[in-house]
């Protein structure tokens, strides 16, 4: 969806022109970036939650610094590849046509599975535990 408002820039992170839909794909973008690095209330801190629960003894105590390590690494690279992609905009006319309601739909429908998963994530986790048979 980025790379049809972009126009020639498409998804490369470069100066683009200004697009049609910028501020609602920016707030998609933002909502799923958090999603992706593990900041709560959103379900990837559910993940980091289940890992360190997993984790036994001395592996907590490289694994806690590892995994806030990694969320402050990917807070860093979404962060500039966002600010390239919406705000540092060539001047010029805006590209892009505006996107079909499908394409909201899907990404909204996709996007809203994130706090769904956070809500539903005790019988998600005990589905996906293996059943030990005798």
């Amino acid at each position: 969806m980025i790379g049809l408002q972009r126009g020639k820039a498409g998804t490369r992170l470069v100066k683009g022109r200004p697009m049609v839909q910028g501020a609602a794909l920016a707030m998609v973008f933002f909502i799923g970036a958090i999603a992706v690095a593990g900041i709560p209330p959103l379900s990837g801190a559910i993940g980091k939650a289940l890992m360190l629960n997993a984790a036994e003894g001395t592996q907590r105590l490289w694994l806690w610094p590892l995994l806030l390590l990694t969320s402050l690494a990917s807070l860093i690279a979404l962060s500039r590849a966002g600010s390239t992609l919406f705000w540092r905009s060539q001047r010029g006319n805006i590209s892009g046509s505006p996107l079909s309601h499908y394409q909201w739909f899907g990404v909204i429908w996709l996007l809203s599975a994130a706090p769904l998963l956070v809500a539903l994530a005790g019988p998600v986790s005990s589905y996906t535990k293996p059943q030990l048979t005798n």
